[in-house]
């Protein structure tokens, strides 16, 4: 037994001391993750039986007066003249403001000022765009 762990210390010593901690994670942290998942796609009480419904309750959400009440739900403008849609605001909010929900930029939209604040002229980054350097 002896030759057997000096054998394989170099991997075993390590593994024992991480294994408490990884026992620890993975029931406090994952199972609790996985869990609270599968309670949020039945309607439960937290006493009677658990019903099935799906993604329902996120479906619910968009339309829960409560949370358009507390800005949980932002409206976006894309930009390109199509209609606004929800999106989930973020729920951190300071002094009793929510934040400011803004659509992602398309891809290359700020190249041009990014590079003049780069200290690029106009030709350069012409050249930059036909030679496929940059969108």
């Amino acid at each position: 037994m002896l030759m057997l762990w000096r054998r394989q210390r170099w991997w075993l010593t390590p593994t024992l001391l991480i294994a408490p901690a990884m026992l620890l994670f993975f029931t406090v942290i994952l199972l609790s993750a996985v869990r609270s998942l599968w309670i949020s796609l039945h309607d439960w009480d937290g006493f009677g039986p658990m019903v099935w419904i799906g993604f329902g309750n996120y479906v619910e959400l968009y339309d829960d007066p409560q949370a358009i009440a507390n800005s949980y739900i932002a409206s976006v403008d894309p930009g390109d003249g199509a209609p606004n849609f929800p999106v989930v605001a973020n729920p951190a909010q300071f002094d009793e403001e929510p934040a400011v929900v803004t659509r992602a930029p398309d891809a290359g939209e700020h190249t041009d000022e990014i590079l003049a604040e780069l200290g690029y002229d106009w030709d350069r980054v012409v050249e930059l765009k036909v030679n496929g350097a940059v969108l």
